[in-house]
């Protein structure tokens, strides 16, 4: 367990669910999300979702664990279909099981970045307005209707507004080293 305590998904029913606010909100602006990771089996699972529905034409802001093991950060808008991806380690195989990982993904000035253990790991262009956090509450552990994460999490964090990594974060890269 890290930092003592963390929550557990068992990947088959488990999910957290925060109620619709204003606070989730972030509409072409900044944003940043992040949270620690322990994946005890990697399938196409949900970390973080807040979506506007539940079919594949929704709009939806969604970090999941991939069946490749990495870690892939999306947004879509319902309106265009335009979907805009970043995925860690060039989307192939990169994490591994049982490991403690910090995750942050940040959308700077229409940029958003995706970065594991403080290194970044690419970056995509989006002005994808995200306008329905007043009416859609976030999915923590779920993709969306399923897909559940398996594994832990800890210290989980959105925050609109700011991005508060770029790409200098990679100099204190060896802070986000998990203890144990």
């Amino acid at each position: 367990v890290f930092g003592g305590s963390s929550i557990y998904f068992d990947g088959t029913n488990d999910k957290l669910t925060v109620p619709a606010s204003p606070d989730w909100n972030y509409g072409t602006g900044d944003f940043t999300i992040e949270l620690w990771i322990n994946v005890s089996s990697f399938g196409y699972d949900g970390l973080v979702c807040n979506a506007n529905g539940d079919d594949n034409d929704t709009e939806y802001l969604r970090i999941a664990v991939h069946s490749g093991s990495y870690v892939q950060f999306r947004l879509r808008d319902g309106g265009s279909g335009n979907e805009v991806n970043v995925n860690s380690h060039g989307g192939t195989a990169g994490m591994s099981t049982y490991v403690w990982y910090h995750v942050a993904c940040v959308r700077n000035n229409g940029v958003m970045e995706l970065y594991v253990d403080g290194l970044f790991q690419g970056s995509a262009t989006s002005t994808h307005n995200h306008t329905w956090g007043s009416t859609e509450g976030l999915k923590i552990g779920l993709k969306r209707t399923g897909d559940y994460f398996d594994g832990y999490m800890d210290e989980i964090r959105y925050a609109t507004g700011i991005a508060r990594y770029t790409k200098s974060i990679e100099r204190f890269a060896n802070t986000f080293v998990a203890k144990g």
